[in-house]
């Protein structure tokens, strides 16, 4: 019985150190963008926007302040540094 207390203790410490991201991507004329590629560099945690341009992903504690980039094949990428407090809406310029 403590061991499972014990696991359940952890996995909710755990849960607790992520932090859940959330933000919308839009074009230069505040179009929503959808299929934007949203991840961290250096790390496989990634996400897409959806058809509203919004997205959500999961910041792992590992990666401390690592980059968030934005990414889709139509638009300039874009490099967000401070990823502890995104803004709500970022804007892709077009190539």
């Amino acid at each position: 019985m403590k061991n499972i207390l014990l696991i359940i203790l952890l996995f909710e410490f755990q849960s607790s150190l992520n932090q859940t991201l959330k933000a919308e991507v839009v074009d230069h004329k505040g179009n929503p963008i959808e299929g934007a590629k949203v991840f961290f560099d250096q790390t496989t945690v990634s996400s897409l926007t959806n058809k509203s341009g919004v997205f959500e992903i999961n910041k792992p504690p590992a990666v401390g302040n690592a980059y968030l980039i934005i990414y889709h094949p139509l638009y300039e990428s874009l490099i967000e540094s401070e990823t502890d407090d995104l803004l709500p809406t970022y804007t892709l310029n077009p190539r």
